[in-house]
């Protein structure tokens, strides 16, 4: 499901879209506590990953992901970012309730 609002794009994550906005993942990840994830993070591929994750675009620039993935039958999510200058707008609650219908869907 893609989700297309005059603001901004919400759609599933691609193994693409992870190679064209590497930098920008790897910025907004730097923002969040705990460990930087390099490429090789970004690119493994997990149970129902591609279903799963979703990206936020605006004008062609990444404000916001959701790594998820399937684990023992649940829904595990890995990393959540939303840039710095976009929270407070609820862009973090719709990432998750987009990858929970992914999630839903997928399975």
């Amino acid at each position: 499901m893609q989700h297309d609002n005059l603001d901004f794009l919400l759609r599933p994550l691609s193994r693409g879209e992870v190679m064209e906005y590497l930098p920008q993942f790897e910025s907004l990840d730097a923002e969040t506590p705990g460990e930087p994830w390099g490429q090789a993070h970004w690119l493994l591929d997990l149970p129902g990953k591609w279903e799963i994750s979703r990206v936020l675009l605006r004008e062609g620039r990444l404000i916001g992901f959701l790594i998820a993935s399937r684990k023992e039958g649940a829904v595990h999510f890995h990393r959540l970012a939303v840039a710095a200058n976009e929270r407070r707008q609820g862009l973090g609650n719709l990432l998750m309730a987009a990858a929970a219908r992914g999630a839903h869907e997928e399975h």
